[in-house]
């Protein structure tokens, strides 16, 4: 393997990386959009317990909106450039 081929791998692993925990957000609404569930998140052990509330759950979604974003970011400008 050489060199440009294991940047272009390790561009792909991060934009791939990034694009999942980006979608992190999308995936909690899902799962606490039902009432049901939210109550059995909720009453779950402690570090689930604290899900329910709004000041929580906007700080996962900046962070993983921001982490997601910064790994897209960096697999996108470490992209090996075409001569």
């Amino acid at each position: 393997m050489n060199l440009r081929t294991a940047r272009e791998l390790l561009s792909a692993a991060l934009i791939g990386l990034g694009t999942t925990i980006a979608f992190v957000p999308l995936a909690l609404a899902w799962l606490l959009a039902s009432t049901e569930r939210r109550l059995w998140v909720i009453s779950g052990p402690s570090p689930f317990d604290h899900l329910g509330s709004g000041p929580l759950l906007l700080w996962i979604g900046i962070g993983a909106l921001t982490a997601g974003g910064s790994l897209i970011w960096a697999g996108w400008n470490s992209w090996p450039k075409r001569p």
